[in-house]
């Protein structure tokens, strides 16, 4: 198997940087940080010690760069990754968000993909003892946050308020299968899919849904199933603020646009058999 480069994760066959970081390595653009023995990205911008969270500018908590609170963040999201995952598709996974923070300056969505990255490289380390991606995450983000900084200030107010579902979605890969042949992006939806399908309901995962109250808005929802024309949504984060906004203005479109739906929460996924029966009996009527 061929290696990987230190820098930007690329194959680079036998060498442990790829040509382009070989060649920035011969101008002495690249190092080897003596700390870790890996070869880092030199940026005159970054600072050796940051002492304040880039997320909200609290002080920082044991040496990372996020502070007690934004760091909580990380530790709730790692409970909805899949554990089984190979080092790989980790890797795979951290570098694709990393594409993301470049490729946007909506500020809470890159603060998003920066929890995401800090949360996927201690996943590598603590399942495989893998720190290739956290001798790298600080630097990573760091040097995102800075090249971002000033268009970040800039658009700071200037943000869409449109709901997007897909830049929540984009975060979290389709990985768990379901006895349907569905993938989904947690174990909570994977087991709300396999008791929708082993109890013979028919339904759609991610079904766009048209709100004439706010045309612009994209609207993914969870489940949705054609007989009784009715909308599951499953909330699975309860404490991250931006999660709950998200929550109250999804709820709201649904509302305003007067669609049956259906809402669950971890509570609920433990007791499905006593929840689905009378929450779809609302909408659905069964034929004995």
């Amino acid at each position: 198997m061929g290696k990987f480069c230190q820098i930007c994760g690329k194959n680079s066959g036998i060498y442990p940087l790829c040509k382009e970081h070989l060649k920035l390595k011969d101008e002495g653009k690249v190092v080897k940080d003596n700390k870790t023995n890996k070869w880092i990205l030199l940026d005159d911008d970054i600072n050796e010690e940051n002492t304040e969270c880039i997320l909200c500018n609290k002080e920082c908590y044991e040496g990372h760069l996020f502070c007690y609170d934004c760091y909580n963040k990380v530790k709730q999201i790692k409970k909805e990754f899949n554990h089984n995952r190979k080092e790989k598709d980790i890797q795979s996974h951290y570098f694709d968000i990393r594409d993301l923070v470049q490729k946007t300056n909506k500020v809470k969505q890159i603060e998003d993909y920066f929890v995401m990255m800090q949360a996927l490289a201690e996943e590598l380390y603590n399942i495989y003892d893998n720190d290739y991606l956290i001798s790298r995450v600080y630097s990573d983000i760091l040097s995102l946050y800075n090249n971002k900084k000033q268009n970040l200030n800039k658009n700071n107010s200037e943000q869409n308020d449109n709901f997007n579902d897909k830049d929540f979605r984009e975060m979290w890969p389709r990985e768990h299968q379901c006895e349907d042949g569905h993938y989904v992006r947690s174990l909570s939806e994977m087991l709300i899919d396999n008791w929708l399908y082993n109890h013979g309901y028919l339904h759609a995962y991610e079904k766009s849904v048209y709100m004439d109250t706010d045309p612009e808005a994209i609207v993914l929802s969870d489940f949705y199933l054609p007989q009784g024309n009715v909308y599951i949504e499953f909330w699975g984060i309860e404490d991250n603020e931006k999660y709950i906004k998200r929550k109250e203005q999804k709820i709201k479109l649904y509302n305003d646009n007067d669609y049956n739906r259906i809402d669950l929460t971890e509570k609920d996924i433990k007791r499905m058999d006593d929840i689905m029966p009378r929450k779809l009996g609302e909408f659905i009527k069964r034929k004995k």
